[in-house]
């Protein structure tokens, strides 16, 4: 599975309101291994989708996190919103990745 087929499975489990807690484990684990490999948009849908279904997979979240200042230059302002809702739902406080996210709104408030 690449970077799109791995978001798109999380994603229609979480539209599907399926928390399948092993089968979220499992695409955490490897996520988490690949995502250098993920675009802004894929890294805000994967975390978008734990948001959904109310799965906190810490060490995703630190993988993903440990990946956002190579992503912060290409975020949309509908991933912004999408990964600032996802860590504030999953109550992750990871105050680094927090702040830079937040750092992105003002220059980017016309935009949303």
């Amino acid at each position: 599975y690449g970077e799109q087929q791995l978001s798109l499975v999380a994603n229609a489990y979480a539209r599907l309101e399926l928390g399948d807690v092993g089968l979220f484990k499992v695409l955490g684990v490897w996520i988490s291994k690949r995502v250098a490999e993920f675009t802004p948009q894929g890294v805000a849908a994967v975390a978008n989708a734990y948001a959904k279904v109310l799965m906190r997979d810490v060490e995703l979240f630190a993988a993903l996190g440990s990946n956002m200042e190579r992503l912060l230059p290409r975020l949309d302002p509908r991933a912004i919103s999408n990964l600032l809702n996802a860590y504030a739902r999953l109550q992750i406080k990871d105050q680094d990745v927090l702040q830079q996210l937040v750092g992105l709104v003002p220059s980017r408030v016309h935009d949303f």
